[in-house]
């Protein structure tokens, strides 16, 4: 039986935690593996940035943990902001993950949307505003959307550096739900 992540709290290292950008958690296949070492950089089952204070699921909700052999080991990165380069910092920062042995009635998974591999990053954008939009279409949702629906528990927008705002939209039947603006 697989186990199941009920909650993962930040732990923050006080002298550092000015530089902590973001953290990504993956599951990858054995603990060599990295994001940069395989063809698919793993399932992510959670993703931080400041001013998230960690993720509860209710008992009933869990991601599924080491269920398949692509599955095995938890990659934690931990992305750095330093402008200034602040020399000789040593950062301590991680992750406590709880997690329960019996299975979840609903399994919990993560939906990366926009440009989460940063393709665009050396895509000139001219001067002033320039607009990026993704879409994922119905025909390529149905592929990956269970026939009982999904239910999102909750989003997180993350923009870099030259963002300056991003919206999140679900359209169903012609019908657009926001969900999110930053």
């Amino acid at each position: 039986m697989p186990n199941e992540n009920a909650i993962a709290v930040p732990i923050l290292d006080e002298d550092t935690a000015m530089f902590v950008h973001h953290f990504t958690v993956n599951l990858v296949k054995e603990c060599a593996s990295t994001t940069e070492t395989v063809d698919f950089p793993g399932s992510m089952i959670y993703v931080w940035a400041p001013g998230d204070e960690g993720m509860a699921m209710t008992s009933d909700v869990g991601f599924p943990l080491f269920d398949t052999e692509n599955r095995q080991s938890v990659s934690i990165e931990i992305h750095y902001h330093n402008p200034s380069l602040v020399p000789g910092m040593i950062d301590s920062s991680g992750m406590r993950f709880y997690h329960a042995y019996d299975e979840r009635t609903h399994k919990a998974g993560i939906l990366e949307i926009g440009d989460p591999w940063l393709m665009l990053y050396d895509t000139s954008i001219g001067h002033g505003l320039t607009k990026h939009s993704f879409t994922c279409p119905g025909n390529c949702s149905n592929t990956f959307v269970a026939d009982e629906g999904v239910t999102i528990l909750s989003e997180a927008l993350h923009v870099h550096k030259s963002g300056v705002g991003m919206t999140n939209e679900v359209i169903r039947n012609g019908e657009v739900f926001s969900y999110g603006r930053r």
